[in-house]
């Protein structure tokens, strides 16, 4: 896995995530973009098929704890999917990534 920072409050996230190494990593960037004041964050997600629960509690956090406003973009059909399934399509506004 690898983190991009894309623009001010834009993150892509490429390849698996699939460690807690991963998770850590993508925590400790959202805590630095949120303790630079921004409420509102993109996420893009081009190739991982799945997110860790642990990930996914995080990014709760941040939605109902903080009150950020998240956009998530994902290009796997199955993540879209499973996201839907657990019904977070509305809780981080995910939309396909063309």
């Amino acid at each position: 896995m690898e983190l991009n920072i894309t623009g001010t409050a834009e993150v892509t996230i490429t390849g698996d995530i699939k460690s807690m190494d991963d998770y850590q990593e993508i925590k400790k960037l959202e805590k630095g973009i949120v303790a630079q004041g921004a409420r509102n964050i993109t996420i893009r997600i081009p190739d991982s098929v799945t997110i860790p629960s642990s990930v996914i509690g995080y990014l709760l956090k941040l939605v109902h704890g903080d009150g950020i406003e998240l956009a998530v973009e994902v290009k796997d059909k199955e993540l879209y999917r499973m996201l839907q399934i657990l019904k977070l399509l509305e809780v981080f506004k995910v939309s396909p990534l063309q």
